[in-house]
């Protein structure tokens, strides 16, 4: 089951809220008790999301006044609106990067709306406000059904992530295969003779099916034998499970491999160090920050793919004429291995 994050719930009713009563720049909020009320929530996702909103300059909260539009909202200098269609994923995008991804696209008199669905079939209510939109986005968990809908809109269209289907849309990914076999280099070089990899449930994460695809290619590529890859299939979620994991193996790999949702999750689990040991820790990165210091713990890598997806969306619409380069169907975005500390030397692959 997805886990939809309250505060982005009320964060999209607020904004929606705000466009349907024409509230513009200056305009005074209803108070917090009446939000609450009209959305059906507590104080703490409202202020959350209301937080978040002030950060991009959206609102502005005035001490002892209240919370005000801010100038974010002026859409009177508007002439287009991109859309993203966000299916099944309730965090993207969010935060700081869809407050970078709103100021660039202002530069373009261009506005952004976000519409997050979070059942899998079509929704007619998205449909309809993709259609007051001149660019479209499609993320998450795209089904035929879904890319026909946004097709039939006859917009431009840029998909984000990943899919087997035969779309026939320009979309940008992660090169999966190529983070493994960077993986399986650092592997090598640190001696692990087996490693232990969680791997990602296609329910939960909708890049699951492509990241487990990718690391079957790069097996194939590097000529790793299968037997030195321990898979446990995890949820991002159960730090039970990773626990487990973590014990059952305990005596059978040289090397963990992680995604840093689970990192997260772990950091509530003090004793989990203990059971790693001194043995190599590989973290993927994929969307969470990550302490300053991290690259310079002994026996801990980060590899990343830089989120680049929501910039090449803004080339691909206003500077590539809805085109990626060289008119490849698919853009796949390299993984990055950070400097590592390891006896006083850096060293990269």
């Amino acid at each position: 089951m997805i886990r939809t994050l309250k505060y982005n719930d009320v964060k999209q009713r607020l904004i929606r809220y705000i466009f349907e009563n024409r509230m513009k720049e200056g305009d005074k909020l209803p108070s917090e008790q009446k939000l609450c009320a009209l959305f059906e929530t507590s104080n703490l996702p409202l202020r959350r999301a209301e937080d978040e909103l002030c950060n991009g300059g959206m609102l502005r909260r005035e001490k002892n006044r209240g919370v005000f539009v801010g100038n974010g909202w002026d859409r009177t200098t508007f002439t287009s609106r991109l859309g993203i269609l966000s299916i099944g994923v309730d965090d993207y995008p969010s935060g700081e990067q869809e407050t970078n991804f709103r100021k660039a696209l202002r530069e373009h008199n261009c506005d952004l709306r976000v519409i997050r669905t979070f059942g899998r079939d079509v929704n007619n209510l998205a449909i309809a406000e993709l259609e007051q939109c001149d660019y479209i986005v499609i993320s998450g968990f795209v089904t035929q059904a879904w890319v026909e809908a946004v097709k039939a809109l006859e917009k431009p269209i840029l998909h984000i992530g990943y899919t087997e289907l035969d779309t026939g849309i320009p979309r940008v990914e992660n090169d999966f295969p190529d983070l493994f076999q960077k993986i399986f280099q650092v592997a090598d070089k640190v001696e692990a003779k087996r490693m232990l990899v969680w791997l990602p449930l296609r329910e939960e994460v909708s890049y699951a099916d492509s990241m487990i695809d990718g690391m079957n290619e790069a097996i194939a590529r590097c000529g790793i034998d299968e037997a030195r890859i321990i898979r446990d299939y995890l949820s991002i979620y159960s730090i039970r499970g990773c626990i487990k994991s973590l014990r059952r193996y305990r005596d059978d790999y040289d090397m963990l491999v992680l995604r840093d949702y689970v990192l997260d999750s772990l950091g509530c689990y003090r004793e989990w160090g203990k059971l790693l040991g001194d043995r190599p820790l590989m973290v993927i990165s994929t969307r969470r920050l990550l302490p300053n210091d991290f690259d310079m713990l002994l026996n801990t890598y980060r590899i990343r793919i830089p989120q680049r997806s929501l910039e090449i969306a803004e080339k691909f619409f206003f500077s590539w004429n809805n085109r990626l380069p060289d008119d490849v169907g698919v853009l796949k975005l390299k993984a990055e291995l950070s400097h590592k500390f390891d006896g006083g030397d850096y060293w990269e692959i």
